[in-house]
């Protein structure tokens, strides 16, 4: 099953919080001849692995356009609305929304951190 756009929006808007492969406990050591530590791969399962392999894809390539005229928005280069494909629209809402959620979510998360006085 491949996951959805927002899943994979929500998955790069947070994966500096997914999987150090260094401290991953499943990942694998690779080791030179002598037997010493030369490097780690992920394990199968690893989610930043998952997310460029999602981001090769049909979905990825979507979402990157999205990115791509939001950067373009920013910039003030003007694109009219007929100029935007719909499913590229529809991913830019994605994102934003998704944006909202990961900012609100971190914002309640410091939030809870802080000491009560």
């Amino acid at each position: 099953m491949e996951p959805t756009l927002r899943f994979i929006v929500r998955q790069m808007l947070e994966r500096d919080d997914l999987c150090d492969i260094s401290a991953c406990e499943r990942s694998i050591d690779i080791r030179d001849g002598a037997g010493d530590l030369t490097g780690r791969e992920p394990c199968i399962e690893c989610p930043r692995e998952r997310l460029e392999a999602d981001m090769r894809g049909p979905a990825g390539m979507l979402i990157r356009a999205a990115f791509d005229l939001e950067f373009a928005a920013e910039m003030k280069i003007g694109a009219s609305a007929g100029e935007v494909a719909a499913d590229e629209f529809a991913a830019l809402k994605v994102i934003k929304q998704e944006r909202a959620t990961v900012e609100e979510d971190k914002r309640l998360r410091e939030a809870a951190q802080r000491p009560r006085v």
